[in-house]
């Protein structure tokens, strides 16, 4: 069945009705819970849903500039700096432009639709809802996103799979078939990792099967691939050392001993002024040793003494600063992104350089690690 404009505007409008729905319901903790577009909260995602109808070609020219002229630097800042606006006005916002006819500049109907249908899904699967897409729709999204080349590429990140869905007509590429509903298939188009089968990760275990990939039912066809932890045991004093301007990070359990899960490094630190805030795609927490800290993290500071410990949730603002003349703390950090950032940052920037002469290549590492400031 094909869906036409009007049908694709019908739809659009159902989903933004449905989607402020699932947002009403939620409590103040999941707002704040991180969603599966990296990086952002669920409060992130729905407050991007919002923007597209109120979005004029001068402000987006205005937010194009304010971004350095980076599309994706433009989406997230405009998604993050709406997102400090209550939930209720958000939703209400999302209600507002239930029946506008009004698109971002340069965005297609088919983009819209697209959009809504996938982080409606960023959504409820992050928090463990069931959240049925329309089937046809979703089989057009498909078709779209498989089209198109920016801003996802799924044909050229999807090369040497054949992703089949298994409750409507619709199929693409070729290798290594993964078969599943079009709620599934349709965020893994759009960049959605955590809805590939764990088989097909690089450095997942095929037994480690993310609750996204369960409540979805995608099935792999392939051989599953063999575990990747290791005993691994250092010494006191021993361990890689990163040196990243603001800390020493020793690495003291790497990501690959753990199957890329998580890492932990000895953190050691001068007084000195904290750096802007930022947000990483993963999670970590600190434990005090030696020293004082004061953690910032969004609008919380935290006094942190020997014993002490902190959690940063992924996509959350916060910084540190050494309140005495140094500290010394752990730092455990989940996936094995931070290690990988921490050694970019080693090899791309001379550590004899003034931090003025080091910015451009620090902001260049932090945009390459999906790393933003707030």
């Amino acid at each position: 069945m094909h869906v036409d404009r009007d049908g694709m505007w019908q739809v659009l409008d159902s989903e933004r009705t449905r989607l402020a729905d699932l947002l009403t319901s939620l409590s103040t903790r999941e707002w704040a819970q991180p969603s599966l577009c990296t990086g952002w909260t669920v409060r992130d995602v729905a407050a991007h849903l919002t923007l597209a109808p109120q979005l004029s070609v001068p402000r987006a020219f205005v937010e194009l500039v304010r971004a350095r002229g980076s599309f994706d630097r433009m989406v997230d800042g405009t998604a993050r700096r709406h997102a400090s606006r209550p939930a209720e006005a958000l939703v209400e916002e999302l209600r507002g432009i239930v029946g506008s006819r009004r698109l971002a500049p340069g965005q297609k109907l088919a983009d819209a639709l697209m959009d809504v249908l996938v982080h409606g899904q960023d959504i409820a699967v992050a928090l463990g809802r069931r959240h049925p897409m329309p089937l046809e729709a979703a089989r057009a999204s498909a078709a779209h996103l498989w089209r198109i080349g920016f801003p996802f590429h799924a044909r050229k990140k999807l090369r040497g799979f054949r992703l089949s869905a298994t409750d409507v007509d619709w199929a693409g590429g070729a290798g290594a078939e993964i078969r599943g509903p079009i709620e599934a298939i349709l965020p893994l188009l759009a960049g959605r990792m955590a809805t590939l089968p764990p088989a097909h990760r690089r450095r997942r275990r095929a037994t480690d099967r993310p609750a996204s990939h369960r409540q979805h039912g995608l099935r792999p066809r392939t051989r599953r691939s063999a575990m990747t932890w290791s005993i691994h045991h250092t010494e006191p004093g021993t361990g890689t050392r990163l040196d990243t301007f603001d800390a020493v990070h020793t690495v003291k359990v790497g990501a690959e001993h753990t199957d890329g899960a998580y890492e932990l490094f000895e953190v050691e630190a001068l007084r000195a002024p904290a750096v802007p805030p930022y947000r990483t795609p993963w999670a970590k927490s600190y434990y005090i040793l030696d020293g004082r800290l004061t953690v910032h993290i969004d609008a919380a500071t935290y006094d942190l003494g020997p014993g002490s410990t902190v959690t940063i949730p992924p996509g959350t603002a916060h910084t540190f600063a050494v309140t005495t003349p140094s500290a010394r703390f752990l730092a455990f950090t989940t996936t094995g992104r931070a290690g990988r950032l921490f050694a970019d940052i080693v090899a791309s920037v001379p550590r004899d350089l003034p931090m003025p002469e080091a910015m451009p290549a620090l902001l260049a590492v932090a945009q390459r690690n999906e790393v933003t400031f707030a």
